[in-house]
């Protein structure tokens, strides 16, 4: 790709034969010279630009008026242009027409623009670039610090205020493509030009300038987050001084004028800030915009970060630059592979008109004099002195440069054409603890940082030849610190040619991603734990259903077979019989328990209960049933030990855990039970996928020694039905069980396991300061008077039911639904003195009937009873002064003392 150069100088008039008869003058009679010298510079007509007429030329901001257009606005006011001949009109995009658009609409000979310059200069505009402004972007991804979006990968689906026009789109996607995520999977919606969208969250985030937005955000109390192109290894120039081929071709002093007019505004409005922002307030539209003092300082400030006027002169830049820029745009489709940049940069030559003017004036004295030797020496002095200056200038800028990259976070190395280290920065040399001498001068490859392994050590050696031969390469690497600790590096090697052609060096470079990755695994660890939790709620849907039948079923069974018990025709010899049933359908209906318990639907006791003692009965029961070459262990260091919940729920979950990690210990091994406290921030709540809420919990752990699982089996084992056991051993609900007792007590339940080294369970559960006492029922039976409706689509329920409570010496009325249910309680106003009421039901369901039966009574009272109820309907209800829950399947007792209690309490009321 060939670029403009700066003209080289001409052939110094000194040497033309016409001069020879003035210097032998001059030999001859030197005082006659010197007066003919002195005489001729008298009338050479020694004009100045001010007497000339100013040409007029327009400038388009890519933007409204601010301090990023400060240095133009300082060339105007301090007559830098005007020296120059040149009367500069500046003005804002309107209608959204940009800079662009306006210099080849021939509406402005001068633009200000950014990386789109490339695209529009492949699409056939024909423009020009002809100096730099800003050397790094300010583009920036922006977003509420508190909204979470760390990472790339969180802005997936995520909506973005994106101009389009304005340019800046393309650096963020080139950052999100360098992440290998599909920058189609952003949502994009117009930039409103104003923070608040991000701030009341109807947006996510939105691509802006790091000089502005995030001040904005802060002057109304929210801390922005913003995450930089360049932090990915996009870097842009941006700002750029363009102009058309017209321009350059018609008025070519013209634009070489305009530019160092520019660049004496740029170092005056940074030398002199406040001076500048006190001009810009006094422009028209700035305050009306809401901008102040601060905000201008604000943006200034930033602005010297990425102008960078210390290191870099105002208006360089660096054909390489450019390319990379281009080669990103081809990359990422805007442009095609085949792209030609030929006459889009231009160097024009940076010396001013005065000296031009004066440096005439001195060849042509200097030709005249011609033997004047002192004139001579005073200009080479002249000369010496400049470059000396320059050359400090140039020691001073390649320092700055050595420690910008010194302090980077990347790894940058410089390597010969050849492999050996030229360069290494501080970055590098602390992740391996070594100084320059122990590593500058070696093959690369034999350097720490490549010798993990012997394959590391060779392919590096191949890349080397690769990219020595013009071939870009990246890949992944492992780079071991001083301190031996894995870290996960994105390493590339970029070849770097002169103007001719020749290989200078190779940039060897590398991105530390180790945290990166570490944050996606969780995320996709999360991602599937998430996706666990959703598929075992469904399964508790499922189950639940079951139960709601079956617990129908079982408590007509259990009410026929304790009616027939209590029946004074019954035979004493059959009572061993009826025992049976009830015995057989009380482990039936603890089968269904455990399933509504998976499904976070079964009826728990709440009570203050000490863990640690269940953990200790626990200890108990399994040395006495487990095998005996297996040792357990108890410890305990936790301070709070009392959590609200069922305390036969909870020794449940501790016996399926402690029995199942006997069954993985068959040659023996350690079984340890811990308990400790610790607490859950809102963070840690937030991102997890049970419901917790921040505070004191309680880790009970249960960890073996015994063969462990691999990870296709962790993910299933809290499964309904799920087993490892061989058929007939096992129902497979134990551990579903726990899963559904843990969420129920508000808890979260987590599982590791190596095959091999055995597994560990935890169990998180919320702590509470003080127990409460537990009240316990009556064995017998009580009885007493009144009517009662009975409202189920269960035959046999009502049927069993009936006869119970008419034993106890109640009146019963049926009916098999909800309407039928509201017909005979509206038909018998003030008789009916209880209803127990089934939850679902055909025609309409438990919570509708109850709603429409308190329209009708306020006070009656309303005992519901169901074999599966939403845990939502019954919070309602309960809210609404339920009476009472009768959980199927319910036995006699069960049924006499809930009536019982109902009616006390009405009568008390």
């Amino acid at each position: 790709m060939a670029f403009s150069s700066k003209n080289s100088g001409k052939n110094c008039p000194l040497f033309h034969p016409a001069i020879k008869q003035i210097t032998a003058m001059a030999a001859r009679k030197p005082r006659a010279f010197i007066w003919f010298v002195l005489f001729f510079l008298l009338f050479i007509p020694i004009g100045s630009k001010a007497d000339e007429p100013l040409e007029k030329v327009t400038l388009a901001l890519k933007w409204k008026h601010a301090f990023q257009f400060a240095g133009y606005y300082a060339a105007i006011n301090q007559g830098f242009y005007k020296a120059e001949g040149l009367e500069v009109t500046l003005t804002e995009p309107e209608n959204f027409v940009f800079p662009v658009a306006s210099v080849v609409k021939g509406l402005a000979e001068y633009g200000i623009s950014s990386g789109d310059l490339i695209r529009s200069r492949v699409e056939g505009s024909p423009i020009v670039v002809i100096g730099v402004i800003f050397q790094h972007s300010p583009i920036i991804l922006l977003s509420r610090k508190d909204r979470g979006l760390m990472y790339l990968s969180d802005y997936v689906g995520k909506n973005l205020m994106v101009a389009d026009g304005a340019g800046g789109w393309e650096e963020i996607t080139a950052m999100f493509i360098k992440e290998g995520i599909n920058p189609d999977l952003l949502k994009r919606t117009p930039h409103l030009w104003s923070v608040d969208p991000i701030i009341s969250g109807k947006v996510d985030a939105s691509v802006d300038y790091i000089t502005d937005q995030p001040h904005q955000m802060l002057l109304k109390g929210v801390e922005p987050r913003a995450i930089k192109p360049i932090d990915y290894g996009i870097d842009f120039y941006a700002d750029s001084i363009f102009t058309s081929e017209a321009e350059l071709q018609n008025h070519p002093q013209r634009a070489k004028a305009f530019l160092r007019a520019s660049i004496k505004g740029w170092r005056y409005a940074l030398d002199h800030i406040d001076e500048m922002v006190k001009v810009i307030l006094e422009m028209p539209g700035v305050k009306e915009r809401g901008l102040t003092a601060e905000h201008l300082k604000f943006e200034a400030t930033q602005m010297l970060e990425l102008i960078q006027p210390k290191l870099v002169e105002i208006g360089h830049m660096n054909p390489a630059r450019w390319k990379l820029m281009a080669e990103t745009y081809a990359r990422l489709g805007v442009i095609p592979a085949d792209y030609s940049l030929e006459g889009f940069l231009y160097f024009p030559d940076d010396n001013t008109v005065q000296n031009r003017r004066n440096m005439r004036l001195l060849t042509f004295a200097l030709c005249l004099a011609g033997l004047v030797l002192m004139l001579i020496s005073l200009r080479n002095h002249k000369l010496k002195q400049q470059v000396r200056i320059q050359t400090e200038q140039l020691n001073e800028s390649r320092r700055f440069t050595i420690q910008a990259v010194d302090y980077s976070r990347q790894l940058f190395g410089w390597l010969t054409p050849d492999g050996t280290l030229q360069f290494a920065n501080k970055t590098s040399l602390e992740m391996v603890g070594k100084n320059p001498r122990d590593v500058i001068g070696k093959p690369f490859w034999e350097c720490p940082w490549f010798s993990f392994t012997p394959q590391d050590k060779e392919k590096l050696k191949n890349s080397i030849s690769l990219a020595a031969r013009g071939s870009n390469i990246s890949y992944e690497v492992v780079h071991l610190t001083v301190d031996g600790e894995p870290r996960e590096i994105d390493f590339s090697l970029r070849p770097i040619f002169d103007q001719s052609g020749t290989l200078t060096m190779i940039v060897a470079e590398g991105n530390d991603i180790t945290n990166e990755r570490e944050a996606k695994r969780k995320e996709s660890a999360m991602s599937e734990l998430l996706h666990q939790t959703r598929k075992l709620e469904a399964l508790g849907q499922l189950a639940g259903g079951i139960a709601h039948d079956f617990n129908n079923s079982l408590t007509g069974i259990i009410g026929a077979a304790e009616l027939i018990k209590t029946s004074k025709s019954f035979p004493a010899e059959l009572t061993d019989y009826v025992q049976m049933i009830l015995k057989a359908a009380e482990r039936a209906g603890n089968l269904t328990k455990k399933l509504l318990t998976f499904s976070r639907k079964g009826d728990k006791v709440s009570t203050a209960v000490n863990v640690a003692a269940i953990v200790n009965d626990a200890f108990s029961i399994l040395r006495s049933t487990i095998d005996k070459n297996i040792e357990i262990a108890i410890e305990q260091s936790a301070v709070k030990t009392f959590v609200v919940g069922d305390d036969a729920l909870l020794q449940n979950c501790l016996l399926n855990l402690g029995i199942n990690a006997s069954h993985a210990m068959s040659e023996g091994g350690l079984l340890t039970i811990s308990l400790q406290n610790f607490t859950l921030d809102a963070n840690y709540c937030a991102a997890s996928p049970f419901d917790l809420k921040p505070g004191e919990y309680l880790d009970i752990g249960v960890r073996d020694t015994g063969s462990g699982m691999p990870p296709e089996i962790q993910s299933r084992i809290f499964e309904p039905f799920f087993s490892t056991k061989g058929q007939g051993k096992g129902t497979g609900l134990g551990l579903a069980a726990v899963y559904g007792t843990v969420r129920e007590h508000g808890g979260a339940i987590t599982v590791f396991s190596e095959v091999g080294k055995g597994s560990v369970f935890h169990i998180y559960l919320p702590v509470c300061e003080s127990p409460d006492q537990t009240l316990t029922a009556s064995d017998q039976p009580p009885t007493g008077t009144g009517t009662i409706l009975l409202i189920d689509d269960e035959e046999l329920i009502r049927i069993t039911a009936e006869s119970i409570l008419k034993e106890l010496g109640y009146t019963v009325l049926q009916a098999s639904n909800g309407l039928q249910g509201l017909k005979i309680f509206a038909d018998n106003p003030g008789r009916v003195d209880l209803v127990i009421l089934d939850m679902i039901m055909p025609v309409m369901g438990g919570r509708e009937t109850f709603a429409k039966l308190r329209e009708i009574s306020t006070t009656v009272p309303i005992i519901i009873s169901s074999g599966f109820a939403k845990e939502e309907d019954i919070l309602a209800l309960k809210s609404q002064n339920i009476s009472g829950f009768l959980q199927k399947p319910f036995r006699r007792l069960q049924l006499a003392e809930a009536v019982f209690k109902a009616l006390q309490q009405n009568s008390k009321a």
